[in-house]
């Protein structure tokens, strides 16, 4: 998860006291991101954790989505220009803890309404397609800890779609679950329960009725659809599943008629007597 601390000027946390050296890692700038006078303004301090992309970190991970391609972060806030943060493993910003790192920014806000745009990136110069990004409002008070927690939409770069039964057996109803894997640009999964940042929308090829899907659209991680199906005969199904931006993805249902086995023991009996 994000979290921010706020505290002012002459109490905080720098960002240099994450790691030492590396000249070459995006750090605060001196000057304020924003146009408000310096008297105003607040340091804010951010925490970021990046789970492994091996191991089991995923299991004990938040609802929240950071990506493990995550390898930079970008913070605007109150829509001026971004401070860009190297979170790669071998960054300065960055320690090593349980399940995957933790990595360390600052930020300046003024005191007030501020509105924080975060993006995270799988590059370690904050460049080429989002992996996560979400915008979040949160109130600065001068002189106290400020904890604000900065919420993250996945961005679907992919989408692959399975079916728990692709070949169901004509003759009975069926409802049948519609895997949906939703990957970003660094080809993770994305996980847990907020929203997409770009919602998968579902489509079935099948105009009779005998297939029908219980959703439309998925707006995160957490939504499940299923595919219904009469048990009426159908040569096949094909369901798509697409997001903006996104290379779409399908899986198609094909009922399988009963085998029905030959008997010819009436036959047999008279072939006998040939």
């Amino acid at each position: 998860m994000f979290r921010l601390s706020a505290l002012g000027l002459l109490a905080v946390v720098a960002l240099s006291a994450c790691g030492g050296g590396g000249a070459s890692v995006s750090m605060l700038p001196k000057s304020p991101q924003t146009p408000v006078g310096t008297a105003n303004l607040q340091r804010v301090t951010l925490s970021i954790k990046v789970p492994a992309a091996t191991g089991t970190s995923a299991v004990g991970r938040r609802p929240l989505y950071v990506s493990t391609a995550t390898q930079s972060a970008a913070i605007a806030v109150n829509g001026g220009a971004p401070l860009v943060v190297n979170l790669a493993a071998n960054s300065p910003n960055c320690t090593a803890s349980a399940g995957g790192r933790t990595c360390t920014a600052a930020v300046s806000a003024p005191v007030g309404a501020d509105t924080f745009a975060e993006t995270l990136f799988k590059t370690t110069d904050g460049t080429g397609p989002a992996l996560a990004q979400n915008t979040t409002t949160a109130t600065i008070v001068a002189g106290t800890a400020n904890v604000v927690t900065l919420t993250l939409e996945g961005v679907v770069a992919s989408i692959a779609l399975s079916l728990a039964d692709p070949a169901p057996p004509v003759g009975p109803t069926a409802t049948i679950l519609l895997v949906v894997n939703a990957k970003d640009a660094g080809g993770a999964t994305i996980i847990g329960n907020d929203p997409f940042a770009n919602p998968i929308a579902l489509t079935d090829s099948d105009t009779s009725g005998i297939t029908a899907l219980t959703k439309a659209t998925l707006s995160s991680p957490a939504d499940t659809v299923n595919v219904t199906y009469n048990g009426k005969p159908l040569a096949s199904a094909t369901f798509t599943g697409s997001a903006t931006g996104a290379t779409a993805g399908s899986a198609t249902l094909t009922p399988s008629a009963a085998n029905t086995i030959f008997n010819d023991y009436t036959t047999f009996g008279y072939d006998n007597q040939r």
